[in-house]
Formats: structure tokens, C-alpha cells, sequence
């Protein structure tokens, strides 16, 4: 093969092998279907810096865009990525003292990292033992954690933030609020855990932030970022002890 033939040849498949990487991400088609898949839409920033978390549904905004979830647990791989939009209505994200962004903001959590851990059908925060009381006892679907990174407008601005994903029975109401029928709004100082989420519906839940302490914020961390999808469409899971609410299994 002549010198000219063996450069084509390799430029074509370094060119191959650049699309295949340019392809990576939500949706990757590997020749076989994650075990779970789900788009979450209807996304509201929780609070900002000083309270994250704002039961009281104050300081919880509509916020455009969407979250993808593509994620193999057996293989321990995938990516979660939230991309959504501020608008007029939502203002900025305020995630650490003087820092807000604006604009187009993803948050990417790849699957892999050996920091990453998975769990499925399983109980967390509340009095479950499992997690601080941060929320209400949670019944997830889905759960992980592990390094997430943040841009803003494409540029990267947080790398291997603490990042947390739920895939959980519905707690937030459409007022933004946490509380019960009687109207008790929910703390982590209650001791009654029951009455503060519906097991009929179903939501997503994006967070990261740094473990650097900050007593001026809540959680006390200097950097937090809290992401809350209403309303999930599941097109595949891995089946449990407990029945998706809207998912029907395809035969």
C-alpha cells in the first residue's frame, strides 16, 4: 500500500473514532437499552444560597429545559445531564454567596467514576436511616451519587462537585411546598415523618455542591445547587418491589 493510501486510511479512522466519541452521552446507542431510562421535565430551582431546600415552597421558581437519566446499574454506567434555562420568571441561580448564574446551566453526572454509587428501591432521608432528614422519608426508585460537573453558557465552572440523583415518589405539591393535608409544613426537626409525600406520583431530583462548610447556608456548604423535576416520563426500569406510577413495562 502506497504512503499516500496509509495516511487516508488512518485520517479515516481517526475521524471514525472522533464521531464515536462526539456521540457519548444520553441516549448512546451501545447495541443493547440501559436499564433505566426517564426525561424529566417541568423543572423548579429549589431555593438558593442561605436555605436550598425552602419547604415552604418561598423561593421555589419554574425553570425551562429538561433532565435526560440513561444509566446501566449492573454495569455501573451511564450519565444523568440536567440542561434547563433561566427565564425573567426564575432569575438567576444564587449558588453560593455572591454567585449566581444565568442562562443555559448543565449539570452532567457521568456514571463510571469509582466515587459512583447506585441503589435501587430503597427508602433515604426522614427517620429511614438513610441520609440526613434534609427531606422528608423518600421512597426512590432510583438513587445515586457521585462527581457531577457544572457549566454555564458551555463554559465549565464546577468539576467534581458532590452530586446526587433521586428518582423518587412525589413529594413537592404545584405551590412548591412540602407539607401535609392538615397544612403542616415539613422540618427536620419533626419527629412524624408520614403524611408529607404521595406515592401516586413520581419526581427527579438534581443536586450538587461542594463539602467546603459555610454556616451561612443551608445545608452549610459553600456551593449548592438544587434542581426538582415534576413530572418524569420512565421508558425503561428495572423492575422492584413497588409499581412505577404512569410506567407499563413493554413486552
Amino acid at each position: 500500500m502506497s504512503r499516500t493510501l496509509i495516511l487516508i486510511a488512518a485520517g479515516i479512522a481517526l475521524l471514525a473514532a472522533l464521531l464515536l466519541l462526539t456521540t457519548k452521552g444520553p441516549g448512546l446507542d451501545r447495541g443493547f437499552s440501559y436499564d433505566w431510562e426517564l426525561t424529566a421535565t417541568e423543572g423548579r430551582i429549589i431555593g438558593g444560597y442561605g436555605d436550598n431546600f425552602r419547604y415552604d415552597g418561598e423561593n421555589v421558581r419554574p425553570v425551562g429545559g429538561q433532565a435526560v437519566l440513561r444509566i446501566d446499574t449492573d454495569a455501573q454506567e451511564g450519565v444523568v445531564e440536567a440542561r434547563v434555562f433561566t427565564t425573567s420568571e426564575s432569575g438567576p441561580l444564587v449558588i453560593a454567596q455572591g454567585v449566581s448564574l444565568e442562562g443555559e446551566i448543565r449539570l452532567v453526572m457521568e456514571v463510571g467514576d469509582p466515587s459512583t454509587r447506585l441503589a435501587e428501591y430503597l427508602y433515604l432521608h426522614g427517620d429511614s436511616g438513610n441520609g440526613p432528614p434534609v427531606m422528608p422519608k423518600l421512597f426512590n426508585y432510583l438513587t445515586g451519587w457521585g462527581p457531577l460537573d457544572i457549566y454555564a453558557n458551555g463554559r465549565l465552572i464546577y468539576k467534581g462537585l458532590a452530586g446526587h440523583l433521586m428518582f423518587s415518589e412525589g413529594s413537592r405539591r404545584p405551590d412548591g411546598t412540602i407539607r401535609r393535608d392538615d397544612g403542616t409544613i415539613y422540618s427536620p426537626k419533626l419527629l412524624a415523618e408520614r403524611g408529607f409525600t404521595n406515592p401516586e406520583r413520581t419526581e427527579f431530583h438534581l443536586v450538587a455542591h461542594t463539602t467546603e462548610p459555610d454556616a451561612n447556608n443551608f445545608p452549610p456548604n459553600t456551593v449548592w445547587v438544587h434542581l426538582q423535576f415534576s413530572r418524569v416520563v420512565v421508558e425503561r426500569a428495572k423492575p422492584g418491589p413497588r409499581p412505577i406510577p404512569g410506567y407499563a413495562p413493554k413486552r
